[in-house]
């Protein structure tokens, strides 16, 4: 990718609490930076929204939607719509939110 290229990485969530911030500071400790990160919240019943706010305050890159428990391959479906609504993303990404990222790009 060349630095003017935008990218985008959808993570669908539930119950994520204990995995959601190590997945979140991999992608933003990045040296790449022109990139979002949309969050579909999938109905999460503990604090993984309350982890999601901290980061969406932390960090304009971060989009978080939540919605009622619809499964991940729905909540991926959201993410990818909001994604494409936005011209400049050349690159989606699909997370999970256990997968951290450990080299750069």
């Amino acid at each position: 990718m060349n630095c003017q290229e935008k990218a985008a990485f959808i993570i669908p969530t539930f119950n994520a609490e204990k995995y959601i911030s190590q997945c979140l500071d991999s992608i933003l400790n990045q040296n790449y930076s022109n990139f979002i990160v949309i969050i579909i919240n999938d109905g999460s019943t503990d604090s993984t929204s309350a982890i999601l706010d901290l980061y969406k305050k932390k960090d304009s890159r971060i989009i978080v939607i939540d919605q009622n428990n619809q499964g991940q391959a729905a909540a991926r479906n959201v993410g990818i719509s909001v994604a494409l609504k936005d011209k400049e993303i050349s690159y989606i990404f699909l997370l999970t939110a256990m997968i951290i990222l450990t080299h750069s790009f």
